[in-house]
């Protein structure tokens, strides 16, 4: 219901947002109206699909990197420990 909801509130203010940008500029007919009113919808799911793939496209890369590394089945070896003593004691 949520994805039906977000899709027909995301409708309306694209149409809300033709109509008004079509009463600025005086036109009318219902043909503009549809138009801008879908060519607003692609746009705010394109741009929805876009900040998506940047957030999602680090990690995905990651995961490819590390599966397909010749090192990813080598254990990492560990660093010996830093003493924190001075010098000679």
């Amino acid at each position: 219901m949520s994805t039906a909801f977000s899709f027909f509130l995301r409708l309306f203010l694209c149409f809300v947002a033709a109509r008004f940008l079509l009463q600025a500029i005086e036109v009318e007919g219902r043909d503009y109206l549809v138009g801008l009113t879908v060519l607003f919808l692609v746009n705010v799911y394109w741009f929805s699909y876009l900040v998506f793939r940047d957030r999602t496209a680090p990690a995905v890369e990651a995961r490819r990197d590390r599966r397909d590394s010749p090192m990813a089945a080598v254990p990492e070896a560990e660093e010996p420990p830093v003493n924190p003593g001075p010098p000679g004691a």
